[in-house]
């Protein structure tokens, strides 16, 4: 935090995270040194050059398999996270070709995920597409305005999906 006598924010942080939050003073090189040393050790990742890694993010366990199934049939490999937390800690590690978020979880939703990613100068680039039950016109609005590359209502369309990540995937000059 750039802040660390910011009581709101870490009242804010602590709550969403069920976490007690303890502030410190250090430069951004020690935190991203620690991050990488106690935080992102865990995640295994498929390194092949020729491979394209899509992140997944969802609370719903159906809804990430139904995803991954109609997109492991491409030939993507797929990585999944519950929430936007475990969604921001793969990506970090990762940095994924693409990232698929609902936008309404626990813990951390979709679009806090996303302002995460943007404020993220390594991974800001990453196209993430929307998904969401909320599927009126403004709703769709609302969340292209604010950055996302897509929107795809929920409950997904497996071709409606494919064809959304081939064009994400196209844009970022990939085969």
């Amino acid at each position: 935090m750039s802040n660390p006598l910011d009581m709101a924010l870490q009242s804010d942080l602590s709550f969403k995270l069920a976490m007690r939050i303890s502030p410190c003073v250090a430069t951004p090189d020690e935190i991203k040194t620690a991050i990488k040393k106690h935080y992102l050790a865990d995640i295994p990742i498929d390194k092949e050059d020729d491979t394209i890694n899509l992140l997944l993010v969802d609370n719903q366990e159906i809804v990430l398999n139904a995803a991954e199934a109609a997109l492991k049939k491409e030939g993507y490999v797929i990585y999944k996270a519950r929430n936007g937390a475990e969604g921001l800690k793969i990506a970090t590690q990762l940095h994924p070709h693409l990232i698929i978020t609902d936008i309404v979880m626990p813990r951390m939703d979709g679009i806090e995920m996303f302002k995460a990613l943007q404020a993220n100068g390594e991974i800001d680039n990453i196209p993430v597409i929307a998904l969401s039950a909320k599927t009126s016109a403004e709703e769709e609005y609302n969340l292209l305005e604010m950055g996302f590359f897509d929107f795809i209502a929920k409950p997904i369309n497996p071709t409606r999906l494919l064809a959304r990540v081939k064009r994400a995937i196209r844009g970022q000059n990939h085969n």
